[in-house]
């Protein structure tokens, strides 16, 4: 038999790392500190009736939210929707951007596209989340602008807008 050297030390390196496991919720913090943004305002607003796009960007229809920033506050926006590609053969999109104030915000952009035979019908969730920190005080009209590729019955159906406020 050893003399439990070995035996000691790998007991002091699981007794070490146990207390180290037991501080991590209170060292934590420290090391990695919470971002906590303060939410100020939320808004909802859904269509869930389907939309057919067409070929140019357009809004989203009862889809608009009003809000009203203060000094110091970011924008939210979060958007959720289920898209249906009528497939033709070919690639087929559905594409969105954030509208503010009738103006569209070139880098909140996403899109879906997909190709199938013809007459298949595709389904996506379409989603965005997109963050405006550079907005003045004031009201504003945020909404989602929608584009589709040339197929008739592409749509977008059971949409959801939410925006948050914060600072």
């Amino acid at each position: 038999m050893g003399n439990g050297k070995g035996l000691a030390i790998i007991a002091l390196i699981l007794a070490l790392g146990s207390i180290l496991l037991a501080g991590f919720p209170y060292i934590q913090p420290y090391i990695f500190p919470a971002a906590d943004p303060k939410i100020d305002n939320v808004w909802y607003s859904e269509a869930r009736s389907n939309y057919t796009p067409i070929t140019s960007y357009t809004a989203i229809p009862d889809l608009d939210i009003i809000i009203n920033i203060e000094t110091g506050q970011n924008v939210f926006v979060s958007f959720n929707s289920q898209a249906v590609l009528q497939a033709d053969g070919n690639s087929q999109y559905i594409a969105i951007h954030v509208m503010n104030n009738d103006a569209l915000i070139a880098a909140s952009w996403t899109q879906i596209a997909d190709r199938a035979s013809v007459g298949s019908v595709i389904r996506h969730s379409l989603n965005l989340q997109y963050t405006i920190a550079s907005l003045s005080t004031g009201s504003y009209n945020i909404t989602i602008a929608v584009v589709t590729g040339t197929m008739i019955g592409n749509s977008i159906e059971d949409c959801s807008l939410l925006i948050m406020t914060y600072k």
